[in-house]
């Protein structure tokens, strides 16, 4: 607390969030401080505060560590719930969809440290209709998996060895988020698939996602090989996530 400023410390409610607060961090991860404060204070902080997504982060250092102090409107994260609490889920994935620096606030949220202001954390954490994120989450990455699956097929269709590698490869990824959306976690960051996927007790398919992933030769033959392996699977799971939907 004593690296947020004065003025951001005494009017928002402060916590700590990030992949040391998740578990997933190491000892290069950055501290994440998250400030949410009144309406439109943003634009009130001046140098060193810089422009990040919807608010503002001001960079400091803790014994040698990185700290990220972000702050972020309230409002922003209001319009954000709204939007949860107003969308259906017959509507287009795409207009479900929120930025990423939103899904990334409301993860914060969702596995923060409050260390002030505790009953006006709560308040807020408990007003966000998780259930509904994570639809709308697993929904969009369906549609991206979808429609990144059907680049890969061309390209295999075409010969193309190396579009369909990176086709594919970007299709098994948002199978991946598809799916720990649909189980019910809130990290949007691609670089924690494979952790999500542990804490979440998935060994099977993270063994499976790791074995798509790496490639064993730079031969043409070989790259369509296991460009149909992830398209097969990223079907699979398609499939898996779509009954799972039914059942509920």
């Amino acid at each position: 607390m004593d690296l947020v400023p004065n003025d951001v410390a005494d009017t928002s409610m402060v916590f700590l969030s990030g992949s040391l607060v998740e578990g997933f961090g190491n000892a290069k991860s950055d501290i994440d401080v998250v400030a949410i404060g009144a309406r439109d204070t943003s634009l009130e902080l001046p140098s060193p505060w810089v422009p990040l997504g919807p608010g503002k982060v001001l960079i400091r250092t803790l014994d040698g560590r990185r700290v990220d102090i972000e702050f972020i409107p309230v409002d922003v994260l209001e319009s954000a719930i709204d939007k949860l609490d107003s969308d259906s889920s017959d509507r287009h994935p795409a207009t479900r969809a929120l930025s990423s620096e939103l899904l990334s606030a409301l993860h914060s949220l969702h596995i923060g440290i409050p260390l002030n202001r505790l009953d006006q954390f709560h308040e807020l954490r408990s007003a966000v209709p998780w259930a509904t994120l994570n639809s709308a989450m697993s929904d969009v990455a369906a549609y991206m998996c979808r429609a990144t699956g059907e680049d890969a097929a061309g390209a295999i269709l075409a010969g193309d060895a190396y579009s369909a590698m990176i086709s594919s490869k970007i299709s098994l990824g948002y199978s991946i988020d598809m799916l720990t959306a649909r189980l019910g976690h809130t990290n949007p960051k691609p670089k924690w698939r494979a952790r999500k996927l542990q804490a979440l007790g998935a060994n099977a398919v993270l063994h499976r996602y790791i074995e798509l992933e790496a490639d064993t030769s730079i031969e043409p033959v070989a790259l369509l090989r296991q460009s149909k392996a992830r398209v097969r699977y990223t079907q699979e799971l398609l499939i898996e996530v779509s009954q799972q939907v039914c059942e509920q």
